[in-house]
């Protein structure tokens, strides 16, 4: 019997071990979740900034910002024709389809046949084929690779509104993370004179 009083009062912590076990994993389950969502924040955060400094090292090494899709384009930036730079993975999506994930992008800032290109066409591999070698004529050239390539922390691509890098644009240039939500809400045109602030969960860096 003393034996049998003894089973039963271990069953009985053991059902208290695991009660408390089951207490303590539902308390820090929200806790691990939260920090996970902060830590990919930050890491998109950090992403945006490099990517951003990349563009900006860019424009000083080639003269220009990435916004063509030829290196044989006119110097002048009103002959630009990349609107939108997309980083890999998968394409965010809109709460209406813009310049950010139109297929066929138009705007008023490009001329002749508007498009994207990759972020790593311009950055990492130089598909434009703009100049490895400068001369006195054009002392400007290409000195990348300028960053590695890779999607956001929820698998989206990075996007730059590249296009409204341009000297002539009005409004404000910045690439961004369309955050957990993978959707982007930051409208493609915001006025360089102001602040901007993100809309939804977006995520984003400014270039100029």
């Amino acid at each position: 019997m003393n034996a049998n009083m003894m089973r039963g009062f271990t069953m009985i912590e053991m059902v208290i071990v695991l009660a408390i076990i089951g207490l303590f994993a539902a308390a820090l389950t929200p806790m691990v979740t939260n920090y996970v969502d902060q830590s990919r924040v930050a890491k998109a955060q950090s992403d945006l900034r490099t990517i951003g400094e990349a563009i900006s090292r860019f424009e000083k090494d080639v003269g220009r910002y990435p916004m063509w899709s030829t290196a044989n384009a006119l110097l002048q930036d009103s002959t630009a024709n990349v609107v939108t730079l997309r980083g890999p993975g998968n394409l965010p999506t809109e709460t209406s389809t813009t310049a950010w994930t139109s297929a066929t992008p138009t705007d008023s800032d490009c001329l002749n046949t508007c498009q994207f290109d990759d972020l790593q066409n311009q950055l990492l591999t130089n598909a434009p084929a703009y100049a490895t070698a400068s001369t006195l004529a054009k002392p400007f050239k290409w000195k990348g690779p300028y960053l590695d390539s890779s999607a956001d922390p929820w698998g989206n691509s990075y996007l730059a509104n590249i296009i409204r890098c341009k000297s002539s644009s009005n409004s404000a240039c910045f690439v961004l993370s369309a955050g957990p939500n993978g959707r982007v809400e930051t409208s493609f045109t915001v006025s360089k004179t102001t602040s901007i602030n993100p809309a939804g969960d977006d995520i984003l860096y400014r270039i100029k």
